[in-house]
């Protein structure tokens, strides 16, 4: 097994911190580092908390859709790394969570979905006057699947950073080259497994690539040619 080689985390160690910048970090830090992370989740939760609680106050709450999402995830020493410049599970596992009148309070879903599809969704929620735009949505709309009417969106989705394409699939997150197309280009990640999200398991299962290979080789070709995805 082999397991994912970029560690730099540029950014994070760019930060102006109090602690030793050793890489990898020492344990003291590593913990603060960890500590300071968690005590800004806390805060960010009481700001959401302050909004809804405003919009019960002001008698909004029975027709204002909340939306709550975030552009990454962030490794807290997983894998040695530190940030979120990875096209790995965890850079990519964001936060989520719509709250819609009318819609059941609490859904939880493994549905998988990107952030191209808010607006579509909101679009569905809203049922506005106007629908029409300049070029056709790669989103789709999540309406079924915050509705309880469907328990999946997708068969998979897209990300990109550098020179890698990740496909991440109910199962498996697919990492590709865009510099290359040769078999060792391709990485392959069990991320429901124990520490699956940061091991390339690329060469221990080639029938899963062959399985997959043929329709992520398609939608590139779409991505290529400046069409929006099927």
């Amino acid at each position: 097994e082999t397991r994912y080689a970029n560690k730099k985390s540029g950014e994070f160690y760019r930060y102006n911190t109090s602690w030793k910048k050793s890489r990898p970090l020492a344990l003291e830090d590593a913990q603060q580092a960890r500590r300071a992370y968690l005590a800004c989740v806390r805060y960010t939760d009481r700001q959401v908390g302050k909004v809804l609680d405003a919009l019960e106050k002001e008698g909004l709450a029975d027709n204002t859709i909340v939306v709550l999402w975030g552009d990454h995830g962030w490794f807290l020493g997983e894998a040695n790394q530190w940030g979120k410049h990875t096209p790995l599970e965890t850079a990519l596992h964001s936060p989520l969570i719509i709250r819609a009148p009318g819609m059941k309070q609490g859904l939880k879903t493994n549905a998988l979905t990107s952030t191209i599809d808010i607006y579509p969704t909101l679009i569905d929620l809203c049922e506005p006057t106007f629908t029409k735009t300049t070029y056709q949505l790669d989103g789709q709309s999540l309406l079924p699947v915050i509705s309880g009417e469907s328990e999946t969106a997708k068969r998979y989705v897209v990300s990109t950073w550098n020179s890698a394409t990740s496909y991440r699939t109910p199962n498996y997150r697919f990492i590709f080259k865009n510099n290359k197309s040769k078999q060792e280009d391709v990485e392959l990640y069990a991320v429901q497994e124990e520490n699956g999200a940061w091991i390339n398991v690329a060469d221990q299962n080639p029938d899963i690539l062959k399985n997959w290979l043929p329709p992520i080789a398609e939608h590139g070709a779409w991505l290529k040619a400046g069409k929006p995805a099927q």
